[in-house]
């Protein structure tokens, strides 16, 4: 399967930079540092996730710290953040 739930996080409500964290129906993780024109998924990260499959549907749980962000911190300059989540 395909499925993928994904948060993408956008620090300064600027739409230029971010981070973006993936699950898919299995578990399998992606992260992505996201900077104007370039997403770089070589950016490897702690942050936790779990997976409920059933016949119908599946749930995911996600526990992302502020600790993982902490390497680009920088870029944060404001106390409000834009978060999409998404399925696809």
């Amino acid at each position: 399967m395909s499925d993928e739930f994904s948060v993408l996080t956008d620090p300064n409500s600027q739409k230029a930079n971010g981070f973006g964290f993936g699950v898919n129906v299995m578990n399998a993780q992606t992260e992505v540092l996201l900077t104007t024109g370039n997403a770089d998924a070589t950016w490897d990260n702690k942050w936790s996730s779990h997976v409920s499959r059933y016949a119908d549907k599946w749930i995911v749980e996600m526990a992302i710290p502020f600790k993982t962000l902490r390497r680009c911190m920088a870029m944060i300059d404001s106390s409000t953040f834009s978060t999409l989540a998404q399925r696809f």
